[in-house]
């Protein structure tokens, strides 16, 4: 091989190193499945920084130009315990990972469908608790008017005006577009009830995040179907993002 060409292929590894590969992970919490909003992660090489990342609101996040080598991934969000995941890159390989942490204000509950009042004159539930008292079977038929009544959550009084904390809206953040099917919210004082529609999580953690952004004692309405609006969503996020957290 001539000089020449020896040189030109140092010329091209020494490139092809410089760009190295990406590293695509999605932040989770480990029993819920919930993804994870702005964590601090950090790519470390011989314990040395190499880059750092905060995941989206999504739990998305992405190092790019990572050369080939062994690399510990370090996560930490308050209220979860701390996370360390252990990659290979390898070349022309990008990587895509999904990081797994357990956290404390994030619970898995299993509701019976059965349960259709909640009473905020004795409430126990946190507004992550409520939300999962809200979710519909996914095998439930919407359509059959029996089981209307097992899509309708009927609330009684009103949460405190402390109920609602910063924490939990950075979940509820999380998962406001979601479509998930969730029961209507209906209160008990309310002389006209609509028909019956369709509502979503989304929707629905959209109510508890305008309730604390608005100052409002929850539940600030009468009956609310509320489903994921592209609208809304765009306005609770430009808040989220200029909030001072």
């Amino acid at each position: 091989m001539t000089t020449t060409k020896i040189f030109i292929l140092i010329i091209l590894t020494s490139l092809y190193q410089s760009f190295g590969q990406s590293v695509y992970a999605i932040i989770k919490e480990k029993h819920c499945e919930e993804i994870i909003p702005f964590a601090e992660v950090l790519l470390l090489k011989n314990a040395i920084t190499v880059d750092k990342a905060t995941s989206d609101m999504d739990g998305k996040l992405i190092f790019k130009n990572v050369n080939p080598g062994d690399y510990k991934i370090s996560t930490k969000y308050v209220g979860c315990f701390p996370d360390t995941t252990f990659i290979h890159i390898s070349p022309k390989t990008d990587q895509n990972l999904k990081i797994e942490m357990s956290c404390n204000f994030i619970k898995c509950y299993d509701i019976a469908l059965d349960s259709n009042t909640v009473d905020f004159s004795s409430n126990q539930l946190t507004p992550i608790e409520f939300i999962s008292y809200l979710k519909i079977n996914s095998s439930s038929n919407v359509d059959t008017k029996s089981s209307i009544e097992n899509k309708i959550l009927t609330i009684t009084g009103h949460a405190k005006q402390t109920w609602i904390t910063l924490k939990d809206i950075s979940f509820l953040i999380t998962i406001i577009n979601s479509n998930e099917k969730s029961k209507c919210v209906w209160t008990d004082y309310a002389s006209v009830r609509h028909e019956y529609s369709i509502s979503t999580i989304g929707g629905q953690a959209m109510n508890l995040i305008d309730s604390y952004r608005h100052n409002e004692v929850y539940p600030y309405f009468l009956n609310e179907c509320s489903t994921t609006d592209e609208q809304r969503i765009k306005e609770i996020k430009k808040w989220w993002a200029k909030l001072d957290k």
